[in-house]
């Protein structure tokens, strides 16, 4: 997905939030009601806050959404709870890229605190609207991680070189040239869900 598409999508989702939530409208009845009960010289004011009142709820409900940083790393603990069914099958980052013809960047090694990790297979994913790549790791004792990998952008400078803990799952984060990196597991106090909830394909 480029990023003119997601740009595109956003101010589509957020005008359509704006329309349905008819806050405007409500705002342009009330000072056109008001306005009818005001003497000539007093309209102008009253549509001078119209338009203020209108900026202030476009100000809220579509910019400032924008500028909040994004959750990546409550989502990326999203995606490892939903623990999806991998789509390609693979032990080699070459085959999982060729198997990934729609990602817009070259898949990197693991490296990082995925280094030590084993590759299983993987999919596709998406981290804050954009497209990524979710990377099915194991360690040497069978046991099970999940590694995000998507474009290094501005928005995700902030969620960089973090190890927390969320509903159970540990994630770490880090960036490597210009891909931004999310790993996954299940934190020790904290074990994987039975395979009968697992989500199934």
């Amino acid at each position: 997905m480029s990023d003119a598409n997601l740009q595109d999508q956003l101010s589509r989702h957020y005008a359509q939030r704006v329309a349905e939530s008819g806050a405007v409208d409500r705002l342009r009845a009330s000072l056109e009601a008001e306005a009818a009960r005001t003497p000539p010289r007093s309209r102008r004011r009253h549509w001078l806050a119209l338009a203020a009142a209108a900026a202030a709820v476009l100000l809220t409900l579509v910019v400032l959404p924008r500028l909040r940083s994004p959750d990546v790393v409550g989502e990326i603990a999203y995606n490892h709870r939903k623990d999806s069914t991998i789509t390609f099958v693979t032990s080699s980052i070459a085959e999982l890229q060729a198997s990934l013809p729609e990602l817009d960047f070259e898949l990197q090694a693991l490296n990082g605190p995925a280094a030590s990790l084993s590759l299983v297979g993987g999919r596709y994913c998406s981290i804050d609207g954009a497209i990524a790549a979710q990377l099915r790791l194991e360690d040497g004792a069978g046991r099970h991680y999940t590694c995000y990998q998507t474009r290094r952008k501005p928005r995700l400078e902030d969620q960089t070189d973090q190890d927390t803990r969320v509903d159970g799952v540990r994630v770490r984060t880090w960036s490597s040239q210009d891909l931004f990196f999310g790993l996954a597991e299940w934190s020790d106090t904290f074990p994987p869900p039975a395979t009968e909830d697992r989500e199934v394909p």
